[in-house]
């Protein structure tokens, strides 16, 4: 899941999402309707059934059924018509959009291909039907389990044929109703390259947080049906009975992958164009991170590879393919690990999951995790062992447990912009200014307002997005430092809604804390 724009490229142009006939936008006169004939003879040629939806709901899912030309005046028309059905589509789905980073307007994206009467069904060619053999091959010499790392394990083909098509199905119904499958984005402007669906909470990734309803339709996401939270908790049982017999009985599996209840769900629709960049799931309740409940991860469709790592460079990431029923977990040590896809491997889905389940080209992806853990979260920081440098020109220094120096961490052009934004606030006028609450040093207490002008300032969200980036920095340094210990215990993250900006001299100092755990400006 995403945290910031940062992570992601600019948005991808919807032609570039579209795969195959399966998505052509209805004829706009009767001359393009001509257009869009197709020659019977090249129908078998193609490698992916074309299977028109029932109804005309979407331009993303209509397909207009001709009937064969008796002449083919030029290969040329037959080109241009297929040019001409993508421009359509694109422009009538563009249209659509109402708010930012959603497709407010547009008609629900339904993740699989229509299947109605007189859709032409094309044979799968030998070589089609051969890779998949041979990929069955492959796939019964591969380990089942995998241990990746501490507190991750791949589950290889762990969810059956008859599993996935049953997890696609129940995907679909969802997505094509209210609080289903839209396109995420930012309020700049921004999209991913993916359609996103929630269910039990909904995450916004402009806000990087869980709510109740979705801003820009007011939608209630579904809820998790049981039969997914089933196939979650055998898969954490069969990776505790393999860490079992791995640790020959002596390891406790719950404390390397502790067990959770899946109360939130993020699904995501990859075209094969889509990706995903590198960020770390970290925006569920401070009980369930510190107590390391795991993500767990359903992969249906075209194989992606997933990239992770423990710090946020694709260069010094790890590499694995994630296929089609495989599932993937991570918690305990590794539930802060950075993670991302960054490609699909187009046509690498089974041919049964287009069959069966008629999923459109690309990968479903699925990820559980328990929002808030009510149980005690009994995790003891490591023992504190001096600081880590030698000298005061290391980047990030540990003075003591909870107390972190960055370095230099502010350059050049983040400063110059602080200055500016407290010369507009007034800081050169003052001694103290207080952004987003008010300190009263005589009733000890904090107020929304100065209470002899009446004014309060909010914090510029540069200084917002500086503090998250220091702490993220602070974190990381801790998880390389220590390997064992879990940084969110040792120094909590926080999202400040105040700030107090003192004037020294000619040197600003800004203190930013978070107004529930700060009962004194000191």
């Amino acid at each position: 899941k995403p945290r910031a724009s940062r992570e992601f490229g600019p948005e991808r142009s919807l032609e570039s999402q579209k795969e195959g006939l399966c998505s052509s936008s209805p004829s706009v006169s009767s001359t393009e309707s001509t257009l869009q004939m197709v020659i019977p003879g090249l129908l078998k040629s193609l490698d992916s059934p074309v299977q028109p939806p029932k109804s005309l709901d979407s331009p993303l899912q209509t397909v207009k059924q001709v009937q064969p030309r008796k002449s083919l005046d030029s290969l040329v028309q037959m080109v241009g018509s297929m040019q001409l059905s993508k421009s359509t589509e694109s422009k009538s789905a563009s249209s659509g959009s109402g708010a930012a980073g959603s497709d407010l307007g547009a008609a629900p994206f339904d993740i699989c291909m229509g299947n109605s009467k007189g859709t032409v069904i094309l044979k799968h060619g030998l070589l089609e039907i051969n890779r998949e053999k041979r990929r069955a091959k492959e796939l019964s010499d591969i380990a089942p389990v995998q241990h990746l790392r501490p507190g991750m394990v791949l589950l290889k083909n762990f969810l059956k044929p008859d599993d996935q098509v049953k997890i696609i199905k129940h995907c679909r119904d969802l997505g094509v109703g209210p609080g289903g499958f839209y396109q995420p984005g930012y309020r700049e402007g921004a999209k991913l390259s993916l359609r996103m669906m929630c269910l039990g909470k909904n995450w916004d990734p402009d806000s990087g947080s869980y709510g109740d309803i979705r801003r820009f339709d007011a939608a209630q996401p579904p809820k998790i049906p049981e039969e997914l939270t089933k196939y979650v908790k055998d898969a954490i049982a069969a990776s505790h009975e393999f860490l079992k017999q791995r640790g020959k009985g002596a390891t406790n599996p719950d404390a390397e992958l502790p067990v959770m209840s899946p109360d939130i769900c993020i699904v995501n629709f990859y075209t094969t164009s889509g990706k995903l960049g590198f960020h770390q799931d970290n925006n569920e309740q401070r009980s369930s991170l510190a107590r390391g409940l795991p993500v767990v991860s359903f992969s249906l469709g075209d194989t992606a590879e997933f990239l992770y790592g423990d710090v946020r460079d694709d260069d010094k990431a790890s590499k694995i393919k994630l296929e089609s029923g495989d599932v993937l977990i991570f918690g305990g040590q590794s539930r802060h690990i950075f993670h991302g896809v960054s490609s699909i491997a187009p046509k690498s889905a089974p041919l049964w999951v287009t069959d069966k389940a008629n999923l459109r080209p690309g990968r479903l992806n699925l990820t559980f995790r328990q929002y808030n853990y009510k149980g005690s979260v009994n995790v003891t920081p490591a023992p504190f062992d001096t600081c880590v440098c030698d000298n005061n020109t290391a980047p990030l220094q540990h003075l003591r447990p909870g107390m972190v120096l960055l370095k230099k961490f502010l350059k050049a052009n983040d400063q110059v912009e602080i200055f500016k934004l407290c010369h507009n606030l007034g800081v050169n006028a003052r001694e103290c200014l207080c952004l987003g609450k008010k300190c009263n040093q005589y009733s000890n207490s904090y107020g929304d307002m100065r209470p002899f002008d009446g004014a309060q300032p909010d914090i510029p969200e540069i200084f917002k997005k500086l503090v998250e980036d220091a702490i993220e920095a602070s974190h990381e340094f801790l998880e390389q430092r220590r390997g064992t210990s879990n940084a969110l215990v040792e120094l909590p993250p926080m999202s400040p809604d105040m700030c107090t900006v003192r004037f020294d001299t000619i040197i600003p100092t800004i203190v930013l804390r978070q107004v529930q755990k700060s009962r004194f400006l000191q």
